[in-house]
């Protein structure tokens, strides 16, 4: 499978690295006055990251029409109908996103509106997007440069890392997203940092710049994500730049930027560790969990039809957009602090369209594996409307669906959801 065309990020589509855009008919004229300041952002760039420029690059001005063509002709071949019809069943069992959503057309949406120029590590072109036209003039706006700068940092970290070297290929996406999510995140995070310090750079002479910038991001939509994005889906696109950032600061706190590209040796493996960066100074590595993917039990549990369709990790990040959809933000972000590992299951009926998984967590300590247990019986009420029902202590029934919680003991908890309390707790007797 191809690298570097989309990266699928857990199971969204939320960054976009582009092949070779179609080219122009006629390519734009580049004065030697704009290719003098991009030569100038490169070099400022590089002081501010510590890192020289080993090969030279090329660029282009693609138009926007060249990017929506390119955009539907990569969801063509990346996204098929197959793929984002499985990828949805992840959202829906979780309560992620409708089951009825278009994935294809969530995704061509955000990404249209959001692309403002990318660095292309198979090409090694860097594409610049203007937002005032298609026509480049002597002189990129400021936004165009903090844009310009933020993607010639991914330059700079091929030239000296190997981005591709790093295992972000669309299969990895898809079958280990937390760990694809944590790599992202240290890539946007660090080039986040710098494009921060580039804006300090380019706006130091001319505060009033601040208002261009505003105004450019106004004017193209920038500076918001589409009307009814779902707030899963944005908050995938912002993770890596805001949780990374962080995540990057932290390093950058601990040893400059000699921290930060240590960490490309010494790769972040899990969400938790991006939004907890002391855990990854520490070297708390997620704890390897399983479960049985054997079809005949969950056969028994549940019934012809059913197929398996994910057997991977959800990750802190994942486990506190579950929780969100039930608790408040604070207490669903307490009670997925704890994580220390998890593995999944889900299943689908593709006749009745019915859900259902299986999932086993464990806990960093015993308080972890308290707290949670807490806040996940505030959340089985919330979502059922109902107190747990009088069958069983350990579930919460509907008319179609059930949700159930065992303790494991060790700081562990599984949970399963079916459309009957008697096949979510047959899922769970099946891993016990």
């Amino acid at each position: 499978m191809k690298t570097r065309r989309l990266w699928l990020i857990a199971v969204g589509i939320v960054s976009l690295s582009f092949g070779v855009v179609a080219a122009q008919e006629t390519p734009p004229v580049v004065s030697a006055a704009l290719q003098g300041q991009m030569d100038q952002i490169e070099s400022t760039t590089s002081t501010i990251r510590g890192l020289d420029s080993t090969d030279p690059i090329e660029r282009d001005f693609p138009t926007r029409a060249d990017l929506r063509e390119y955009v539907n002709t990569v969801l063509d071949e990346e996204m098929n109908p197959e793929l984002a019809a499985r990828l949805l069943l992840f959202y829906a069992a979780f309560d992620l996103l409708p089951p009825d959503a278009d994935l294809r057309e969530l995704y061509e949406t955000l990404l249209n509106a959001q692309i403002a120029g990318f660095y292309d590590i198979d090409t090694r072109i860097m594409n610049v997007v203007l937002f005032s036209g298609d026509t480049p003039g002597d002189q990129l706006p400021v936004m165009e440069q903090i844009i310009y700068s933020h993607e010639y940092v991914h330059a700079l970290q091929d030239m000296h890392f190997g981005l591709e070297t790093l295992g972000l290929t669309s299969e990895q996406s898809i079958n280990e997203p937390d760990r694809t999510m944590a790599l992202q995140a240290l890539i946007e995070g660090d080039a986040t940092q710098v494009m921060n310090q580039y804006a300090i750079v380019a706006t130091q002479d001319n505060p009033m710049a601040v208002f261009s910038i505003l105004g450019s991001a106004l004017q193209s939509g920038g500076l918001f994500l589409p009307q009814g994005t779902p707030p899963v889906i944005a908050n995938e696109l912002m993770y890596p730049y805001l949780a990374g950032a962080e995540f990057v600061a932290a390093l950058y706190g601990r040893g400059g930027w000699a921290a930060v590209d240590g960490a490309y040796v010494d790769l972040p493996q899990s969400t938790e560790q991006i939004l907890h960066p002391d855990r990854y100074f520490a070297g708390d590595e997620p704890i390897a969990v399983t479960l049985r993917p054997d079809d005949t039990d969950y056969t028994a549990a549940l019934g012809e039809g059913w197929s398996l369709v994910w057997d991977r990790t959800m990750g802190e990040f994942y486990l506190r957009e579950y929780l969100d959809t039930q608790l408040a933000g604070r207490s669903a972000r307490m009670a997925a602090e704890g994580w220390g590992g998890d593995r999944y299951l889900i299943f689908h009926n593709e006749e009745t369209g019915g859900l259902a998984w299986v999932v086993r967590f464990v806990w960093d300590t015993p308080e972890d594996a308290a707290e949670f247990a807490e806040a996940f019986a505030e959340f089985g009420n919330t979502r059922f409307e109902a107190e747990k029902t009088e069958l069983s202590d350990d579930c919460w029934t509907s008319d179609a669906e059930a949700l159930c919680i065992v303790d494991e003991g060790e700081n562990g908890h599984l949970l399963a959801f079916a459309p009957s309390q008697a096949a979510a707790q047959a899922l769970m007797v099946a891993q016990q």
